[in-house]
């Protein structure tokens, strides 16, 4: 054999070789490679993920502060409606109770006058009476200082 021939045997045993190597380290390569780029995609997705996920968070506790604001704002206009009817019923009931004030004392003022009249009344009777037993009382004693009858008295002054 000849040692040209042996050495491009060699030399076609070592470009098998080396290209059998280099078919196997792009194959490992390109599944590293294909695994690396699996797991970025995974990774990038799992990102997205995790900032869809915080989104979904923010805008949901953003409604929920949205319609808690709401809510406060509607109990604050609430209680403004409550404290201004509050206000009006205690002026209306302040007026009541002056008014009720001012009837009681006009009730005791119409007691004290109705009592001050039943004295007067009492008195005026009283005296009536009087006024009466003492005119019966002159004419008795005019009709006897006079020694006339109540008709010959009569008869006298016409």
């Amino acid at each position: 054999m000849d040692s040209g021939f042996i050495g491009g045997l060699i030399g076609l045993l070592a470009g098998v070789a080396g290209g059998v190597s280099g078919l196997h380290l792009y194959h490992r390569l390109k599944c590293k490679t294909a695994r690396g780029l699996a797991e970025e995609i995974v990774s990038d997705a799992r990102r997205v993920a995790e900032t869809v996920r915080i989104e979904a968070e923010l805008k949901a506790k953003e409604e929920i502060l949205r319609r808690r604001e709401t809510l406060e704002r509607e109990a604050e206009e609430a209680r403004r409606g409550l404290r201004d009817a509050e206000r009006r019923l205690e002026k209306r009931e302040d007026v009541l109770d002056q008014k009720l004030d001012h009837i009681n004392k006009k009730e005791r003022e119409v007691e004290t006058v109705q009592r001050f009249l039943a004295d007067q009344q009492e008195d005026v009777s009283r005296r009536n009476a009087e006024v009466k037993a003492l005119i019966v009382e002159q004419r008795d004693t005019l009709h006897r200082l006079s020694n006339l009858s109540r008709e010959e008295a009569r008869e006298q002054l016409l």
